[in-house]
Formats: C-alpha cells, structure tokens, sequence
C-alpha cells in the first residue's frame, strides 16, 4: 500500500528521502493527521514539492512542522492583492475592520493562528461561520498567509527603528532646517528649496550614487516626495504603501502595505504623493479615501478614518498638511463630479475637526456669489 501511494507521488525506493516519506504516509494511515487530506498531502510528498512535510516523523505537529513556502516580499505582495479581491468585501481593506469576517491583525497571540492552520481556514473554510471554502491554488493561498503574517508581525513589533519627535516648532522652522525635508513642500512657504550649503554649483558634479533602493510596485509612475526625518526617508510607493529606509545605506526599515479596493475610480492613474509627519507620527492619504495615521518607528498603524466614499468617486492622492495638532487633507475626483472640500483631523487621534467645501451648496454662504 505505501509502495503503490509513493509511486503515485513519482517517489521510488531509490529516492533520496524515501524513508521520511513512508513514515509520513503510515502516520496518516494511522489516523494522526486528519486535517491535512489524502490529496494534500500526496501533493507535498512529490519530490520537488515547494511544501517539506519532512519535519513531520520528529515533529509529528502539522502546525509547528508545516512553514509557508512562499514568504518573499513580492509573495506578499501578491497576496495583498489577492486579498483586495476575495476577502476585503468581508475582513475589511485592511484586515482590521470588516463588518462580518473578524479582525485578521490585532489578536491576542494566543489566537494567532499558524501557517498551517491560515492555510486551512482559507482553502476548507471554518464551518459554522460566514468564512467558506476558497477555491485558489496552492501557492495563491501561501501567498495570502504571508501578507497576513506580514500584517500581524508589523503589528506586534514594538519598534524597528529610532524614536521619531518632529514638534510643530520645528515644523515652523522647516525651511532653515538644512538636514531634514519634514513636510511635502519643504516648509509651510512651499518653496520647495533647501538650505544645504555643501551642494552648490561648484560641488555638484562630484555627486555619486551612494546607494540605490529598487521598489517592488506593479505601477510605473511615481510622484511622491520623501520626508528625511532624523536619519531615515520616509516615502510612498504606489498605490498607496509607505517605506521607511535608512539613509545612510537604503536599508529597509519597515513597509507598510495598504490594499486598494476593486472600482475605485481614478482619472490620471494610481499616484501617492507623499506624507505629512508631525510628533512621532506619519499621516497617509489613500485611493480609497481614508486618513491613515503610522508610528513611525515600525509603520503600525495608529488610526484609521474614512474621509470620504471611494464609491461616489472620491479619493486622495496628495501629501496631507500638518499644522499644529491638525491634519490637513484634500479630495481628488473632480473628474467624477465630486465636490471638493478640505478635512483636518486631530492629529492624535483622528477625530475629524472641521470640513471646508470649496463649492457652496445652495443656501449656504457663498452660494449667492
């Protein structure tokens, strides 16, 4: 019997790692895995499979033997995608906030679930609950257990870089500051002009590459304008993700990945063209409308509030302002007929403040001009 399932795998007495296998195989014929199916498990017995079950005879754990396969940043970002897809509508954009799946990210870790066990939610469902069945491949569902994971590490890591204070004094100041770039513009002029002395005309064409970070974004045009704040950049990536790198050698220090809905409207592509920064906190503009707040030492995210419905058209794609214990943002999505307004949100918290429209409606003042 094992010698006619192990062939079916294409393994032969001759193969190296023969042994483990069968021993895999009289474990299931014992009854001591039940939630890893015949079909499964035949699958990860193939030579080559990218599933080693080989841990299994010491470590007879499916939880602790079993590791994801697929745990690349470019793995996660696919799964992020696919999560835009098939588990936002229930868990939330970002797997925090949905209003029938449960939060994904912010559990105790003794309700964190393994690979495996993510592995198993996803593709056989949970039954009892709205979580059903998902019917992707193998490797799509690694893929949505790593940017879980990725998800629930960024969570738990106290910090990953130094401690950030940028007061709204030294904001004042921005635009003497010659070692640092705080806000969008470079100072609340918007000049967009530094005071470093050691460039000038005469020094320039000694500049080389220092170093050199390559992004991992599926889009092509990229609009944002780093902050430099005490010896990181800061900056996004389209469509919407935040990177923080050392600057010193482009180093990553952290990534914050932020999914875009399916249907959001855009006009001129999915742009991001910066973040405000004020106290120890990064503020963030997304496609679909929110105001994100990060701590910016490791990118775990503060607060989240919707600014608008991405559904009537709305969107944000510029930097947002801080001034004071405020944070300023603006709309996009003229070209669907929005109406354009100014929000400022507490930057603490994100309670929202106050909202200027830009276009009266009828009756209220401005509307007689």
């Amino acid at each position: 019997m094992l010698g006619i399932l192990l062939s079916a795998c294409g393994v032969t007495a001759a193969t190296s790692g023969v042994s483990w296998r069968f021993r895999v195989v009289e474990m299931k014929l014992r009854g001591e895995m039940p939630s890893l199916g015949w079909g499964e498990m035949l699958l990860d017995l193939r030579p080559g499979s990218p599933v080693y079950l080989g841990e299994l005879p010491m470590v007879p754990n499916l939880d602790l033997a079993i590791s994801n396969p697929y745990t690349t940043p470019k793995d996660s970002a696919q799964g992020a995608q696919s999560f835009r897809r098939g588990c936002a509508s229930c868990h939330g954009i970002d797997a925090r906030s949905g209003t029938v799946g449960p939060n994904l990210v912010s559990v105790s870790a003794e309700r964190r679930l393994s690979d495996w066990a993510l592995y198993r939610s996803i593709s056989h469902g949970i039954p009892g609950t709205a979580m059903r069945a998902h019917d992707l491949s193998p490797r799509t569902i690694w893929q949505l257990v790593a940017y879980i994971q990725s998800l629930r590490s960024a969570d738990s890591t106290p910090a990953r870089g130094q401690a950030v204070s940028v007061p709204f004094s030294k904001l004042l100041k921005a635009g003497a500051d010659s070692t640092s770039w705080l806000t969008y513009s470079g100072d609340y002029q918007s000049h967009r002009y530094s005071a470093l002395k050691s460039i000038n005309a005469r020094t320039v064409r000694r500049l080389r590459v220092a170093w050199q970070y390559q992004s991992a974004a599926n889009e092509t045009r990229f609009e944002t304008s780093p902050l430099a704040v005490g010896g990181a950049l800061y900056f996004t990536e389209p469509p919407g993700n935040v990177v923080a790198v050392d600057a010193s050698d482009g180093s990553v220090r952290w990534r914050y990945v932020r999914p875009v809905p399916d249907g959001v409207s855009l006009c001129c592509g999915a742009v991001n063209r910066g973040l405000a920064v004020i106290d120890s906190l990064l503020y963030l503009g997304t496609l679909d409308a929110h105001l994100i707040a990060l701590d910016a030492r490791n990118g775990v995210v503060a607060w989240d509030r919707v600014v608008a419905d991405w559904h009537d058209g709305y969107s944000i794609t510029g930097a947002p302002l801080a001034v004071r214990n405020k944070i300023i943002t603006g709309i996009a999505g003229g070209e669907f007929g929005v109406r354009g307004f100014l929000a400022a949100f507490d930057a603490a918290t994100g309670k929202p403040a106050w909202r200027f429209s830009s276009v009266p409606l009828p009756g209220e003042r401005g509307s007689e001009t």
